[in-house]
């Protein structure tokens, strides 16, 4: 993870914009993969958790972290199994709501950040 990269970004489009505006964001993270069988995965998630935490102090953003399901469970089809297919779901129902966006493999985040919209977090 590049957190000066990071930094500049959310600087740039969150944290001035916001100073300006006087409306302070709400950063939505997903809580990250943990998982004793992952070893390496789960270590490198908690990396790049603790440099995003960092970073977010460093400009003092206010977030919040969300579990998968709360959001899945309001935006995607119920009875999805597996990784795989809640991808692919995620990713069918982003082209529905954002007909002109492109991407890459799922709409996850800009789900997750309707969902907030929707329940006014």
């Amino acid at each position: 993870m590049d957190a000066e990269a990071l930094f500049d970004i959310l600087h740039d489009r969150v944290y001035a914009p916001s100073q300006k505006s006087g409306v302070a964001p709400l950063v939505l993270l997903e809580r990250p993969y943990c998982n004793p069988a992952g070893f390496n995965a789960s270590m490198l998630a908690a990396r790049a958790l603790e440099a995003t935490l960092v970073v977010l102090d460093l400009l003092q953003l206010e977030y919040r972290f969300v579990d998968s399901k709360e959001w899945q469970n309001v935006m995607l089809p119920k009875g999805i199994i597996g990784r795989d297919e809640l991808k692919k779901a995620s990713y069918e129902v982003g082209k529905k709501l954002f007909a002109t966006t492109k991407f890459k493999k799922d709409a996850d985040s800009l789900l997750m950040a309707q969902w907030a919209k929707n329940t006014k977090l």
